[in-house]
């Protein structure tokens, strides 16, 4: 089985945090824990599409994992709501993340992602949304567990030269 990490590319919704659209993105989705998000209003959220990956394509699909990286912000500990959601909005699975001052990665159970396609994956996003205690988000991700696809054998006869140059010696037969 081969795993790969997608991290978010782009803002869906977001509210009451100290970065918006682009920049909470690229923020959270930067692989730096040195780059982070601050609630900055009790009531927030964000949603974000997660990157494609041609890694997995054609490939069968075992499970999902959404992780994220923070700790708890102004007033004590943090809880925050974490969600897969696919590219519907439906809500595939939801996860209680619970920090404390120290920064920890949390992992969500192992969603059983067999039913789901390539096309399915590429569509995936994650939602957050914290108490109102503070927290400041350095990462979020999910991790794809899959089994590559077998690679492709040519099966049809003969030679296709989409583009170059082909010089062959000696006798041709066919």
């Amino acid at each position: 089985m081969a795993t790969t990490i997608i991290r978010p590319s782009s803002v869906v919704d977001d509210l009451g945090f100290n970065y918006s659209g682009g920049e909470l993105s690229a923020q959270i989705g930067d692989d730096d824990q040195g780059t982070t998000i601050l609630q900055g209003q009790t009531e927030c959220y964000f949603t974000v599409e997660l990157t494609n990956d041609s890694a997995y394509t054609g490939g069968t699909f075992s499970s999902l994992v959404v992780n994220m990286t923070a700790f708890a912000g102004r007033s004590g500990d943090s809880t925050c709501m974490v969600y897969i959601d696919n590219s519907s909005n439906d809500e595939l699975q939801s996860n209680q993340f619970d920090y404390t001052g120290t920064a920890s990665t949390e992992s969500g159970e192992a969603y059983d992602a067999g039913g789901l396609s390539s096309s399915d994956v590429d569509g995936l996003r994650i939602r957050v949304v914290p108490n109102g205690a503070g927290v400041e988000i350095t990462e979020v991700f999910l991790t794809i567990v899959y089994t590559a696809a077998a690679p492709a054998i040519l099966t049809a006869p003969g030679i296709t030269l989409s583009s170059g140059k082909l010089v062959m010696t000696g006798k041709i037969t066919y």
